[in-house]
């Protein structure tokens, strides 16, 4: 079985979690390295996802923690699909509530995260964002 042949049904469980989950992605920016130099390409980007709706006005702690864990998985997913191969960093989840855009009544959380891949690679963010499409996740506007 080809890598290709492989990667919708590794990536299936990402799928369905980014689905449940409302996940949402936010591309904050790309960084070309000068000309003539070999840093890296990066491409900054916020990954979103809802919290379930909680009638006391606090999200249960452990609703906070599973939401970090799923943005945490849905971005180490993001590098292993992207040619040329990417680094990625991610940053520290901040439990912060933010007013949902999609879903009005609800909240949501953000992770940052940094992609590198060594070298100019000026369509890196346009192949994230196919990677981000083929895991189900929208891109924020």
């Amino acid at each position: 079985m080809s890598h290709r042949e492989e990667t919708p049904a590794l990536d299936a469980p990402i799928r369905a979690m980014a689905a449940e989950r409302g996940a949402s992605a936010e591309l904050l920016g790309l960084a070309l390295p000068r000309p003539g130099t070999d840093g890296p390409t990066t491409v900054a980007l916020r990954l979103w996802g809802l919290l379930p709706a909680h009638p006391r006005g606090r999200p249960d702690p452990e609703a906070l923690v599973a939401a970090a864990r799923d943005l945490r998985a849905l971005a180490a997913a993001l590098g292993p699909g992207v040619v040329p191969p990417v680094h990625t960093v991610v940053g520290e989840f901040l439990p912060a509530e933010y007013p949902a855009r999609r879903a009005p009544g609800r909240c949501e959380v953000c992770l940052p995260v940094v992609l590198r891949a060594a070298g100019r690679v000026p369509a890196l963010a346009a192949r994230l964002r196919a990677r981000l499409a083929a895991l189900g996740v929208p891109e924020r506007r």
